[in-house]
């Protein structure tokens, strides 16, 4: 008897399932597509590469005179004969000229470098995901869809495989972000 209840229960269980996934709506979109669209990732993009520039010429300003210190010392090694890189001497006025210091600065501060483009990447980058993800969540109620998934991953491989075309909303979010839809999207692709 307890078999034949367990039995009439997972049955139960096993069509209740399928009548709940019947209600849920699923769509797609290519995210990354969308974000290579909108005009503030273009701005954004801009702004990165001038602080990448005003960040490159500061270290480049550095390692120049770094490079200016270490031809004083090989001019220096040749004035007093030093042919080998294990003389005392040349050591001596490596510390004198500060090399060592200078490229752990150098070092220290290309690190520090590549985390403030790293960090200014993330405060443009931030409210333009905040945009989007509103946006997706808007074109995601006015549909009536309960879930968006990402068609692809930031490397570009599909997650959606295949879906129905009329649950890609791509061209709709683009729509409510007032983006123009590209031609190679005009066709429905």
């Amino acid at each position: 008897m307890k078999i034949k209840n367990i039995f009439v229960f997972a049955a139960l269980l096993v069509g209740l399932s399928f009548s709940l996934q019947a209600q849920i709506k699923i769509g797609y979109a290519n995210i990354d597509y969308i974000l290579a669209k909108m005009p503030e990732t273009q701005s954004m993009q801009s702004n990165l590469q001038t602080y990448e520039k005003q960040l490159t010429s500061f270290l480049e300003k550095k390692e120049t005179y770094y490079r200016q210190k270490l031809q004083e010392l090989s001019q220096w090694a040749q004035t007093q004969g030093i042919t080998s890189q294990e003389d005392p001497r040349l050591a001596t006025k490596a510390e004198e000229l500060g090399l060592k210091k200078l490229a752990e600065e150098l070092q220290k501060e290309a690190a520090a470098a590549e985390d403030k483009l790293a960090k200014r990447q993330v405060d443009l980058m931030t409210p333009i995901t905040e945009k989007l993800e509103a946006k997706i969540k808007e074109v995601a109620k006015a549909q009536g869809y309960d879930y968006i998934l990402n068609q692809t991953d930031s490397g570009g491989v599909s997650i959606v495989l295949y879906g129905p075309e009329d649950r890609n909303l791509t061209k709709a979010i683009m729509t409510a972000l007032n983006i123009p839809i590209p031609a190679e999207l005009q066709d429905g692709k």
